[in-house]
């Protein structure tokens, strides 16, 4: 016997309309409230002003140097100018190392901060095609469940069943039975026990045709 139908089934029962029940595999996958999400469009966000400002960078070093170039051009003893010129070309290399060293190690966070994005995105459960990023989701859906009061309802079920074949002459009389057992275990949003219990039901030998009607 499978989850949901044990879940319907105790929702059928339950006299109390107002009680609202949520069932965890039905919880949306996406959100823009989520702290995870924010989070990685944050940093999403703190990439590009980085990106923006290596670029305003580099166009800081060669305007500098352009400057400074035409500066030392200006200078008529020509020992002076070369040694201003050697000078400007050492300022820009030692800055521009610099920056691209930021640049690389920059290049490597995001290609690590990436990768953790793609692990995110990529699905885990080959029937449902499940990313763990839509699980963590509906993870943070449920505990935002469980920290408005709502309680966790623990279920097991297991059901089995014999058949009876019997034949005589022309005629053959298939019946059966079933017996059922539920546990279930209600629990807090403090995680305390509140209430547990088994229900157990059988249902002695009938006919098929009996069992149809």
């Amino acid at each position: 016997m499978d989850e949901e139908t044990v879940v319907s089934k105790i929702r059928k029962l339950d006299n109390c309309c107002a009680r609202k029940y949520y069932y965890p595999a039905l919880f949306s996958p996406t959100s823009t409230t989520s702290p995870l999400t924010s989070l990685l469009a944050g940093i999403d966000s703190i990439r590009i002003e980085i990106d923006e400002l290596l670029v305003k960078k580099k166009l800081s070093i060669d305007t500098t140097f352009e400057i400074a170039k035409k500066s030392a051009n200006k200078i008529k003893v020509k020992k002076e100018r070369e040694a201003a010129l050697v000078e400007a070309e050492t300022i820009r290399k030692n800055r521009e190392k610099s920056r691209s060293t930021v640049e690389a190690n920059v290049k490597l966070l995001n290609d690590r901060f990436d990768g953790i994005k793609k692990e995110l995105a990529t699905p885990i459960e080959g029937t449902t095609k499940m990313s763990l990023l839509r699980n963590l989701l509906r993870v943070e859906g449920v505990l935002e469940k469980i920290k408005g009061g709502a309680y966790t309802l623990k279920i097991t079920a297991e059901g089995k069943g014999t058949n009876v074949i019997t034949k005589f002459l022309w005629k053959t009389t298939l019946r059966h039975s079933a017996f059922v057992e539920a546990r279930f275990q209600l629990i807090d949003s403090q995680g305390e026990l509140v209430r547990a219990d088994a229900v157990y039901q059988y249902a002695s030998l009938r006919k098929s045709a009996e069992i149809l009607k």
